[in-house]
């Protein structure tokens, strides 16, 4: 049975790890940023950015949110990557964040979280060129469980839920490296030749990966990453398609999207074959900053922008359209395992 906290004694924690007043660069507190929710696909939000400190309470409301990431075994736990002041979390689903202890990943631009599935207090960051290791629940870190030697950053990062030994990484330098024994040795299976922006295990069958890039499209392995497709062909009736930018999948895989510069596809056959969504906006009009999906049912999907958040039940035919909560970009979405109808959404500041 899980138990949450009270706030006295995640008071104390805070005393005793360390953990003080939030601060943000002073072009940044005036902004209403951080982390917001909506039960009602956008109708109303409510913001959920306290932090419990030693003096009372603090805010993230002033950051830049770039990661959202739920514990896969409990729901209550959320991970939550800045773009300068690294990484927070909650225990209790974001009712409050807290801030990890280790100074390395207090600064900084996290730019994606993965957790082990068969064990929650294992933890993977991308921040750098570099992925970082808690195996006791963020309480220590093993800063160097990968570096990447020629100082490119790490953009991606995903963990098998079949076999969670199994991690994979996708760096700015076009190259996707794979983990068999949990970080302890890495081996680099393709070279793309493009920034691998967002690396997705299949939740159908985990032999498949899907890897999107900067401008080489999509990319498809089903043997494990022993071989990789372009997907060329099957994306070339959709203009600017190369350009990619996020992928999402209900829980059992059944159906999957991929957002880019033409729009957004749709996949029912575990990324084999794709078709083009018909959105409010124009194709190639906007850009899609983030992208969820209901994880018990695919045909709920929800994608954000600069200015508006969009939501549709029926896998897209048609979509509701909301303003977002922030004057901020809608730059991270995740659905909220508890309550598949709440939507969380983080927010930043971006210049084009």
């Amino acid at each position: 049975m899980k138990t949450r906290l009270p706030f006295f004694l995640i008071l104390t924690v805070l005393l005793t790890t360390g953990a003080g007043c939030i601060s943000f660069k002073s072009s940044e507190v005036s902004g209403n940023g951080g982390v917001w929710t909506t039960a009602d696909a956008g109708a109303t939000w409510v913001a959920s950015s306290t932090v419990p400190t030693p003096e009372g309470t603090s805010t993230i409301s002033g950051g830049n949110v770039t990661a959202l990431h739920f514990d896969p075994s409990d729901p209550d736990a959320v991970y939550l990557g800045t773009r300068e002041n690294g990484l927070f979390y909650s225990y209790d689903n974001g009712a409050g964040w807290m801030r990890v202890k280790e100074e390395a990943l207090r600064t900084g631009w996290i730019r994606a979280v993965a957790v082990d599935p068969s064990d929650k207090c294992t933890v993977y960051v991308a921040k750098g060129n570099n992925v970082m290791k808690s195996t006791d629940c963020a309480r220590t870190w093993d800063l160097e469980t990968f570096v990447e030697t020629n100082g490119k950053i790490i953009l991606s990062l995903s963990v098998d839920w079949f076999n969670p030994q199994i991690v994979w990484i996708g760096t700015e330098a076009g190259d996707v490296v794979k983990s068999t024994d949990g970080g302890a040795t890495w081996s680099t299976l393709a070279r793309v030749k493009d920034e691998v922006v967002h690396l997705m295990v299949s939740n159908a069958d985990s032999r498949i990966v899907l890897a999107a890039t900067e401008g080489k499209g999509l990319w498809r392995t089903t043997d494990g990453g022993a071989t990789w497709t372009r997907l060329e062909d099957e994306l070339k009736s959709f203009q600017d398609s190369e350009d990619g930018y996020l992928l999402a999948q209900d829980k059992a895989g059944t159906v999957m999207y991929f957002a880019n510069k033409y729009g957004l596809l749709k996949s029912v056959d575990s990324g084999a074959t794709w078709e083009g969504l018909t959105l409010v906006t124009k194709p190639r009009s906007v850009h899609i900053y983030s992208l969820a999906v209901n994880p018990d049912d695919g045909n709920n999907v929800f994608y954000g922008t600069a200015t508006t958040f969009y939501a549709s039940t029926d896998g897209g035919a048609s979509w509701s359209t909301r303003e977002l909560p922030s004057t901020r970009y809608a730059t991270a979405l995740a659905v909220d395992p508890n309550a598949v109808g709440t939507v969380f959404l983080g927010s930043s500041t971006i210049e084009e």
